[in-house]
């Protein structure tokens, strides 16, 4: 499998139908980075929330508040004791929010405005233009307004709080909320007090005659069925059967024991000893056990006596004779134990018998005893349960006569209503303490909005999961090149030149140095930079595609215009050339060619591959030397009418087999391939591909498309380089690149973002 097989079967086919780029962890760290370098809009939401949150501030109404708290106590006093059927328990939590539902009833809220007198206060109810006096329920919903009353979470008490533009009124409404209350409940307490002493009397009448009735049944019955002590009897018989059930489970178990072992038995025959004596039964008779031990002293005896003696010797022979003999007399035992076993097994037949019929007698006297107890337990609970609702009864009449007019009820006024000393609304800490939270959240998912939404390859990890390719190098920003980017936005690009590439633009040979015609090799001139040192490793890396003989020359395209592939490959090509390796690099853009103006400083056209393919000069003709060592450069020559025609032959690949012949790499800058199709015309006869792409600014659609292209050409793509890439968050405001002057006045471009947009509909 060759290179661009690997890459390709590594994308797979449907890559272009991805909707959008899928992380599946979170980089906190760029994140951060992210939202250090949008800072200032972060603070700018913050403060336009934090602004609106004061106008709230000054402009709202200023309310005071006064709160009286209820305690619901533990325990009520009770009028009937009976187990709480429907008594309303003060501890329910569906007890204690009914007292909270209580405070807002409609009648309850009329008396408070009644005996406060708000129904003739104008603050209260202002007057109506037409004089018409307010309703009822008008007057009801203005107080709902002013009150509320909640219960505090786990505990039993009552918040009573009263809202009022005026101090005084909110505590006088507090007040009387609480006190028309407490006195609504203290009246219906005693009302009921009254009503069920009355009812007590006549119930305790009534249970009375009850009880009497019972008690005289019962004894009627245990008269005529001798049932004084039936639930002794009853126990006596569940004891038995208890016992008598368990012994019929033994019984049956040794039964069916003897007689599986009494089948094994005649299914071996009694010529079988070892199989005899794996029967349980037999293994454990006496005689048998008794026969075993001797034979197991006789077999040690023998063993001992075989270290000491020869099998011949006199003790030897008598050792043996004696356990053949045993051996025998082991097997006449085993030949009579059928017999032994044959009369056990009936023995526990028969017990087996005995004990299942006592257990039969006994299960009829148990169903006697519970036939004569059903009625009598029938009675009895009678009995029982009509002495108790008597006895409650009666005691509950006693305690109403002496409580009788001293109940209290099951609430108390812990925390009198006070008159309030500041406004309690609006909240100023908290409106303003949530507005910053919300301003800066808010800030926040602003600046991760507007980062998600960026169609753009922001980082290595996410360009390389996105394309399914390796990164060979980052080649960093630098300050210099934002510095220039501002300066045309301010300038209107008046004073700078306007046909340099971002290139150019983007690399100076001193820090520090502003102007628009320095040389884009930062390799030969700064050395030291972190620019350099990216295009090493992108040295490297490519060194490690394969073997030497088999990469030897490299094309450098990008996507879109203002990528920076003359950058990349000009200073890569150096590279080379800087360890020694006679380089050569072909400025294939036939369009928009930079290179002589970069390496030779010619502004006009001078002969080179245009002319090279046309045939009107030979290849020595159209190499210039550099003043760089190792470095040559083939320009693009004159301008061509066609520069896809010239491009569209084996003559290219020609001039590319001669280069190689004579110099050890060779360096193609060719067009971008979403401008113009010239790249993929010479595409398959590099030896490796190299797709620059610019950080933040290449749409992804962009360079997929672009690696799609160059697959259908046959390139073999070696992986990517991410050019510009910001050394922080904060990302400068780039500058466009030369190429968008000849390809939007030759409507190259314009025609790319027009199919850029139809991919990303589709």
């Amino acid at each position: 499998m060759d290179h661009k097989e690997r890459i390709t079967e590594r994308r797979g086919a449907s890559r272009l139908t991805r909707p959008h780029f899928e992380q599946d962890l979170i980089d906190f760290h760029r994140l951060g980075r992210l939202l250090f370098a949008k800072a200032w809009i972060i603070a700018a939401v913050a403060c336009a929330i934090i602004l609106v949150a004061i106008a709230y501030v000054l402009l709202s109404p200023r309310t005071y508040e006064s709160r009286a708290v209820i305690l619901v106590n533990q325990e009520a006093q009770k009028v009937v004791n009976i187990a709480d059927v429907s008594e309303e328990k003060p501890e329910a939590s569906d007890y204690l929010n009914t007292v909270v539902q209580a405070f807002t009833s409609g009648d309850l809220i009329l008396r408070v405005i009644q005996s406060a007198g708000l129904d003739k206060d104008p603050n209260f109810a202002p007057p109506r233009p037409d004089g018409t006096p307010y309703s009822e329920l008008e007057l009801a919903g203005i107080m709902s307004n002013k009150v509320k009353v909640a219960l505090r979470r786990g505990t039993r008490l009552v918040d009573v709080t009263a809202f009022d533009s005026d101090p005084v009124v909110a505590q006088k409404i507090a007040r009387t909320f609480v006190n028309e209350f407490l006195q609504e409940s203290f009246a219906q307490r005693r009302s009921l007090s009254r009503a069920a002493n009355g009812f007590l009397q006549e119930e305790a009448q009534q249970l009375k005659s009850r009880l009497e009735n019972a008690e005289r049944k019962l004894q009627a019955y245990k008269e005529v069925n001798n049932a004084v002590s039936l639930e002794e009897r009853q126990n006596i018989t569940v004891e038995k059967l208890r016992e008598l059930n368990t012994a019929v489970t033994e019984a049956t178990t040794v039964r069916l024991k003897l007689e599986a072992d009494l089948e094994q038995f005649k299914r071996v025959g009694l010529n079988n000893v070892e199989e005899l004596l794996r029967i349980d039964s037999i293994n454990k008779m006496p005689e048998v056990a008794l026969i075993k031990e001797r034979l197991l002293r006789i077999q040690n005896a023998i063993s001992a006596l075989e270290k000491r003696y020869l099998p011949e010797h006199p003790r030897h022979i008598a050792a043996m004779t004696r356990l053949a003999q045993l051996k025998e007399v082991l097997a006449e035992t085993l030949a009579k134990s059928g017999d032994t076993l044959a009369g056990q097994y009936e023995a526990a037949r028969e017990a087996e018998s005995k004990l299942q019929q006592s257990l039969k007698d006994q299960e009829q006297i148990a169903l006697e005893l519970s036939r004569l107890a059903i009625p009598y337990n029938v009675l009895q609970r009678d009995v029982e349960s009509d002495r108790a609702l008597y006895e409650s009864i009666t005691l509950r009449l006693k305690e109403t006569y002496i409580t009788q007019g001293i109940d209290s009820p099951p609430f108390r006024l812990i925390e009198e209503p006070r008159v309030a000393s500041s406004p309690s609304k609006p909240r100023k800490k908290i409106i303003l303490g949530l507005g910053l939270v919300l301003g800066i959240t808010l800030g926040v998912c602003v600046v991760i909005g507007l980062d998600t939404i960026d169609s753009s390859l922001r980082t290595v990890d996410e360009a390389e999961s996105y394309l399914e390719l390796p990164a060979l190098a980052t080649i960093p920003d630098r300050p210099e090149t934002k510095i220039m980017d501002a300066a045309k936005k301010m300038l209107g690009k008046r004073d700078l030149r306007v046909d340099k590439t971002v290139d150019s633009e983007a690399a100076f040979p001193k820090r520090g140095a502003a102007k628009a015609n320095s040389t884009p090799l930062v390799v030969a001139e700064d050395p030291h930079s972190e620019q350099s040192e990216a295009f090493l490793t992108l040295r490297t890396s490519i060194s490690l595609l394969g073997k030497e003989s088999e990469y030897r020359s490299f094309l450098f395209s990008s996507a879109n215009p203002s990528d920076g592939k003359t950058f990349v490959s000009l200073n890569f090509a150096c590279s080379l050339a800087r360890q020694g390796l006679r380089t050569v690099i072909v400025d294939a853009d036939l369009r928009a060619p930079q290179l002589k103006t970069d390496l030779l400083g010619e502004a006009s056209d001078i002969p080179g591959l245009a002319d090279l393919l046309s045939g009107h000069i030979d290849l020595k003709d159209a190499l210039r030397s550099t003043k760089y060592d190792n470095l040559v450069l083939l320009p693009a020559g004159h301008r061509a009418p066609d520069p896809a025609h010239l491009l569209d032959n084996h003559e290219f690949a020609n001039v590319l087999d001669e280069l190689l012949v004579n110099f050890d790499r060779v360096v193609i800058d060719s067009a971008p391939i979403s401008a113009v199709s010239d790249t993929l015309l010479i595409a398959a006869c590099a030896h490796a591909t190299c797709l620059v792409a610019r950080a933040g600014k290449t749409p992804k659609r962009a360079i997929l498309r672009a690696l799609h292209e160059l697959e259908k050409a046959n390139a073999k793509v070696a992986g990517f380089v991410l050019n510009r890439l910001p050394s922080s968050g904060r990302r400068a405001a780039y500058s466009q690149y030369s190429y968008g002057s000849p390809y939007t006045r030759n409507g190259a471009h314009k025609q790319y973002n027009d199919h850029s947009s139809g991919l990303l509909l589709s």
